[in-house]
């Protein structure tokens, strides 16, 4: 059914009135419109303004920092708060739970809205600060023989790398 705070307008734009929940981020996936939330997952569906339609999905987590929100082939893979999830369009499923403690996200990292993500295809890299708000942690993800998902800690430690070309 249609999710009632959303409403559309004339002009084919989408206004979000106000439902309590931060909105995180707008993802397009496979050939939807999905929007994240806080607490869950939605997904925007029709052709025009008068047949779109907010459809709830059965995500039982949201997003809580868009910076971690990754498209992938196997869904969307994101952070919570007690660990890394991914969404399939339709459910959400803890990927770290088994293999990693809840402590790594709910004590260890200091700021989830400093932590950063990237996708490279096969994995997923997870960067977290593990005190203030610097990022000094990386987890790896590796989807390369999913749905069995390989994990590997790495210290971040950014670089500079300089480069210098005779002109003229």
């Amino acid at each position: 059914e249609p999710y009632l705070p959303f409403n559309f307008d004339s002009t084919e734009s989408i206004q979000v009135t106000n439902d309590g929940d931060d909105l995180t981020a707008l993802i397009p996936w496979a050939d939807q419109l999905y929007i994240s939330t806080k607490s869950t997952f939605y997904r925007l569906q029709g052709t025009t303004s008068a047949t779109w339609g907010i459809r709830r999905t059965f995500a039982s987590h949201g997003c809580i920092n868009k910076h971690t929100l990754q498209r992938t082939r196997y869904g969307l893979v994101f952070l919570w708060h007690d660990g890394l999830y991914i969404f399939d369009g339709s459910l959400t499923k803890k990927i770290t739970g088994d293999r990693l403690a809840d402590s790594l996200f709910t004590s260890t990292i200091s700021s989830k809205a400093a932590c950063y993500s990237e996708w490279d295809g096969d994995k997923y890299y997870f960067h977290y600060p593990e005190s203030g708000t610097t990022i000094s942690k990386r987890l790896v993800c590796d989807f390369s023989t999913y749905p069995a998902i390989r994990f590997y800690y790495d210290d971040f430690v950014p670089t500079a790398h300089s480069f210098h070309a005779m002109t003229g």
